[in-house]
């Protein structure tokens, strides 16, 4: 399983007014969800392809990852 992942906030949130723009809002957040979080990933978390130019990665998690201790809401709805 891969996770869409951005290098920073600008990055994620450009990419999502992007899709909003192009699916329509309502199709948008049925699909991506409303919320955007932050946090860090050390080496033990998984693997990370490298950012595209656009800051879009994939990350792959190990199986004992826990998102709620590693994540922050930081943004509600765009």
């Amino acid at each position: 399983m891969g996770l869409s992942m951005f290098d920073s906030f600008d990055n994620a949130k450009q990419r999502f007014l992007f899709l909003k723009n192009s699916m329509g809002e309502k199709k948008a957040y049925e699909s991506l969800g409303t919320k955007i979080a932050e946090g860090y990933l050390e080496t033990t978390h998984g693997v990370n392809s490298l950012p595209d130019k656009n800051g879009h990665f994939t990350h792959h998690p190990s199986e004992s990852i826990n998102f709620v201790n590693i994540f922050s809401i930081i943004e509600e709805k765009l």
